[in-house]
């Protein structure tokens, strides 16, 4: 799994979003189908990078436990749901978790500078991203239409750690 596999995930559905908000309609579950695209290429990106067989399976077992808990998602926020209440935050502290599982696991198995493999940057800059979201989301669901000053707030603090993310990642390629 590269970075051009989640960049590939998320170009693919822009066309078909357009379309839906074009035609009026809902484009919640296709960005539902793109968030368990990219979770679940994250997940098996960082069980490739695992340094031993039993650390793989731990995040293949939080890829199955994802998949089961997306689909109770979809149930939970019915078919008109405006937002997201439960998966994007779940798949948030999905990818995080990983991130720092990786992280660890990589840091105690390996001799000399960790700066210089990619995982170390690829892990800083998806905990920056998502963990960001995962603080974010319940904010921004709450403030939107009532306060929308913290909504605003809260995009902008969000893109910064998106762009500090993106950087981190960058620097590790």
């Amino acid at each position: 799994v590269s970075s051009s596999d989640l960049v590939m995930v998320s170009v693919a559905f822009i066309p078909f979003s357009l379309g839906l908000i074009a035609a009026g309609q809902s484009n919640r579950l296709l960005n539902e189908l793109a968030l368990l695209g990219e979770t679940s290429l994250i997940l098996v990106g960082f069980a490739r990078w695992q340094p031993e067989a039993r650390s793989r399976r731990v995040l293949w077992w939080i890829l199955a436990g994802f998949l089961v808990s997306w689909v109770t998602a979809q149930v939970i926020q019915g078919r008109t749901a405006a937002f997201s209440v439960v998966s994007i935050p779940v798949a948030g502290l999905v990818k995080v978790g990983a991130a720092g599982f990786t992280l660890v696991s990589l840091v105690r198995s390996i001799d000399g500078r960790w700066t210089d493999h990619l995982w170390f940057w690829a892990a800083l800059g998806v905990m920056v991203i998502y963990g960001t979201e995962v603080i974010l989301d319940p904010l921004w669901l709450h403030a939107f239409g009532f306060r929308d000053d913290l909504v605003v707030g809260a995009f902008a603090v969000n893109t910064l750690g998106n762009v500090a993310g993106y950087a981190l990642i960058g620097r590790g390629l």
